[in-house]
């Protein structure tokens, strides 16, 4: 190597700052993907029809899908041998009558046909390996507006919440299970359900799924140990077992970014792990630029000095706040 390369190669003093520098940027902790439960899209179209309108938020929404499917039929012990929302309500419409499971495929398909996430989930009582009537089915939804998971029950037409009146998912519900006291309240159209002493003992234990045939799982998880044997004849399979149900409920309002461009005009893309965004917004000192959800990009402001610039998920229901980008620029 000659002296003049060994010189610059060594080189520590009197080196200019890089043209631009990234101080903050949205960093979601990586998570596992979200399997959703819904129809191929053929079938969703033949669904849409058949459901009731849209609300103005995707909670109303939500709320709405759920007291309509659970006044669709009586609950029956009877099952369909394909888990198809519009094969369901067409059998019901001919007089035919079903269990949890049917409400649940029916709001779940219902719900992602209106583009709410949502997935079927398994709620199981204590010791679920021997006796009958050891499990119950339901709906999980991702509410754009809430920001959060919310359990969602078809048979019963009916959500959990707090003592604030916040709905709740099923981490919070387990949690609340599991460390004993008072119960949260369980609140259909007419206000309270009767029975919720009963429907609570189904938070022992759960499982998430995406697949096609439950009671076949995506996700199951348990801190301590799990039965895998249900009801003495069954088997609890599930494609991962986990130690923490947090790992299978990401912040689908979260937003990554990545850096394109060229050296002269570097800029942003954005990425997110909500199955139906709408696009990405960015306000900065420039005005607020709405970015399609294909192939976003984002310039940045290559004007000298300090920028930050504000960045959101936009879903069908909702801006979602993502985080500050923050850089600087020689």
């Amino acid at each position: 190597m000659g002296e003049r390369w060994r010189e610059l190669f060594q080189l520590t003093g009197g080196v200019p700052p890089p043209p631009v520098e990234l101080l903050e940027w949205p960093d979601p902790e990586p998570v596992l993907a979200v399997t959703l439960y819904r129809l191929p899209p053929e079938r969703e179209r033949l669904l849409s029809p058949l459901l009731p309108a849209p609300g103005a938020t995707g909670w109303e929404t939500a709320r709405a899908l759920t007291e309509w499917v659970s006044g669709r039929w009586q609950h029956a012990n009877d099952h369909v041998e394909r888990y198809d929302a519009v094969e369901i309500l067409a059998r019901v419409d001919a007089g035919a009558r079903f269990a949890c499971d049917e409400y649940s495929v029916v709001l779940c398909h219902a719900l992602n046909a209106y583009r709410i996430p949502a997935r079927w989930l398994g709620l199981f009582r204590r010791n679920h390996h021997a006796g009958v009537a050891a499990a119950h089915s339901v709906a999980e939804a991702w509410i754009d507006e809430l920001c959060r998971w919310v359990v969602l029950d078809g048979q019963n037409g009916a959500h959990w919440v707090d003592d604030a009146g916040e709905p709740l998912g099923v981490i919070e519900l387990q949690e609340a299970f599991h460390r004993g006291g008072a119960r949260p309240r369980f609140l259909n159209a007419a206000g309270s359900v009767d029975d919720a002493d009963f429907w609570w003992q189904y938070f022992a234990s759960a499982q998430t799924t995406g697949l096609t045939s439950p009671p076949s799982s995506d996700l199951s998880w348990a801190s301590d140990s799990y039965s895998p044997i249900f009801q003495q004849h069954f088997l609890l399979g599930t494609e991962r077992l986990l130690r923490s149900a947090r790992h299978a409920y990401p912040d689908l309002s979260s937003v990554w970014i990545g850096v394109a461009g060229s050296a002269e005009r570097p800029a942003l893309t954005f990425g997110t792990d909500h199955p139906y965004p709408r696009g990405f917004a960015v306000a900065d000192g420039r005005g607020l630029a709405d970015l399609p959800a294909r192939e976003p990009m984002w310039p940045l402001d290559m004007s000298p000095g300090d920028h930050v610039a504000e960045v959101s998920l936009l879903s069908p229901y909702a801006r979602m706040p993502a985080g500050p980008v923050r850089y600087r620029v020689g």
